[in-house]
């Protein structure tokens, strides 16, 4: 069997998928979500969301505005990358 299929290759190809696939989205999600910052408690303890008339802002730090400035530029980095070596290829 292993002279029709390479295992290493294929692991090779399973990680690459796993890495890009899944971490690249997850990335991206996380630049999001560093995007919204965090919940600021109002008056009541009402929280974003909650539907009152006393609906909490969001506030967001420079940290979060760093981290998603990170995550972003890290997307761009392999998607960049990516087209780099397909076209190169």
């Amino acid at each position: 069997m292993d002279q029709w299929i390479d295992l290493e290759a294929l692991g090779k190809v399973a990680v690459a998928s796993l890495l890009f696939g899944a971490g690249l989205p997850l990335l991206f999600a996380l630049g999001i979500r560093a995007l919204a910052g965090r919940p600021v408690p109002a008056a009541g303890g009402a929280r974003p969301g909650d539907g009152g008339q006393d609906d909490a802002p969001w506030h967001r730090t420079p940290a979060h505005l760093a981290a998603a400035v990170v995550c972003f530029a890290l997307v761009a980095v392999a998607v960049t990358g990516g087209i780099w070596l397909i076209v190169a290829g």
